[in-house]
């Protein structure tokens, strides 16, 4: 039974190892996201990237009238991520065809550039006219 026990510690130390070296040596990757807005937005509002799976929020930098970048390091060289786009750090973001506005990101590379667009943000109208809501036929003095 001793001989056995030896071999389990020394498996369970090689297999830690192989771990360790698995997961450290992975390869960062920079990734440059270019968002172009088609969705109106109000005055002096930020979009934000959200990524490692929803862990980190990091504001965008306005490059043009409707243009957004941001350049990301967070992501290892063979990794299937995911990111998403928001307005003003809130909950929700941008929604179209994808469920909650979640995108899938390849990273294959070293140097990833993405360009994507936003048609529509959620709970926003897309031409950014609020409709005005009547309300006479239902308020009482």
């Amino acid at each position: 039974m001793h001989r056995q026990g030896q071999r389990l510690v020394v498996s369970a130390a090689i297999i830690m190892f192989s771990l360790f070296v698995l997961f450290t040596s992975s390869k960062a990757a920079e990734v440059t996201f270019i968002l172009t807005v088609e969705a109106a937005m109000p005055e002096g509002e930020v979009v934000c990237l959200e990524y490692n799976y929803h862990a980190t929020v990091d504001p965008m930098t306005k490059t043009g009238e409707n243009e957004w970048q941001i350049t990301i390091d967070g992501f290892n060289i063979g990794e299937d991520a995911t990111y998403l786009y928001k307005r003003n750090y809130n909950t929700e973001g941008e929604w179209e065809d994808r469920p909650k506005g979640i995108r899938n990101l390849d990273v294959s590379s070293e140097t990833i550039t993405v360009h994507d667009t936003i048609r529509k943000w959620r709970w926003w109208p897309a031409d950014g006219v609020v409709p005005a809501i009547d309300m006479s036929g239902y308020l009482t003095s």
